[in-house]
């Protein structure tokens, strides 16, 4: 069970993995989130949802590295970080795909009366996500931007979020530059909670489409992607290379730590 104000964790590959199944996740942020709104606590809790493409590009990117450490909670985006922590004899509950935990937290912010902030998407795709979700949950507080603002307008939306005063801020501007703006912003955004989700506003708003339940569940969401949009086959070539890095971690060939002399 997780103490008070942090959850358990399993280190794996220069990170703390929150090992929390998806409901005891959510359970455990919607309950820091109520506290630190009671509180009045400054700067939201950052949560970061890593996968496989993540690790490897933190373990070649120092920057990205420190950014991800910065986060108050990391989970397991990924079916391959699983994989690895079970080769590593670490093992995770299970995979916390960002967009679940996401869902997650919107009932749970429905049923609490708790304003949520949608920041990221396109100008046009955003408003079809935030509609998607009102009409699942009717009582939800909700307002957002979309993720393509200039550096000049940028004041003004962290204004619109300071006025807002959101429980949840769910950013998604992609990865890593997401978790990099939290870390940046975080003294100023008024939020309890801050997550990057990635593509999931895409999803909510139908301009992408989620694989198939039976497909998540055999831990193929990764190809179905690869399928729905082959532009990603040079990013998913990261997962054949931290494949064999966790087995040669395994094996004692490469170090698992991120530094000099690491694979």
């Amino acid at each position: 069970m997780p103490t008070e104000g942090k959850p358990p964790v399993v280190p794996l590959f220069g990170l703390s993995f929150a090992a929390l199944s998806l409901e005891a996740a959510a359970d455990f942020l919607a309950k820091e989130a109520a506290t630190r709104r009671t509180a009045g606590t400054a700067g939201p809790l950052f949560v970061a949802t890593v996968n496989a493409e993540m690790l490897i590009r933190a373990r070649e990117d120092a920057q990205v590295l420190s950014v991800l450490r910065q986060a108050d909670v990391v989970v397991a985006d990924g079916i391959g970080v699983v994989l690895a922590a079970r080769l590593l004899d670490r093992p995770l509950p299970g995979r916390v795909a960002g967009i679940d935990l996401m869902e997650a937290l919107l009932e749970r912010a429905a049923a609490a009366g708790w304003p949520v902030f949608f920041l990221g998407a396109r100008p046009e795709v955003l408003p079809r996500a935030m509609a998607a979700v009102r009409r699942r949950h009717p009582e939800l507080v909700l307002d957002g931007h979309h993720g393509y603002f200039t550096p000049e307008e940028e004041a003004a939306v962290l204004e619109q979020i300071a006025a807002f005063r959101p429980a949840f801020l769910f950013v998604g501007l992609g990865a890593p530059r997401q978790e990099a703006w939290i870390a940046r912003h975080r003294p100023r955004l008024s939020a309890a909670l801050a997550m990057g989700v990635g593509g999931s506003f895409d999803v909510l708003g139908g301009a992408v489409r989620r694989a198939p339940l039976r497909w998540q569940r055999l831990g193929l969401e990764w190809l179905w992607r690869l399928k729905e949009e082959p532009w990603r086959a040079r990013r998913m070539a990261t997962l054949p290379r931290f494949a064999l890095l966790a087995v040669a971690v395994r094996l004692g060939l490469a170090r698992e730590e991120p530094g000099r002399g690491s694979l």
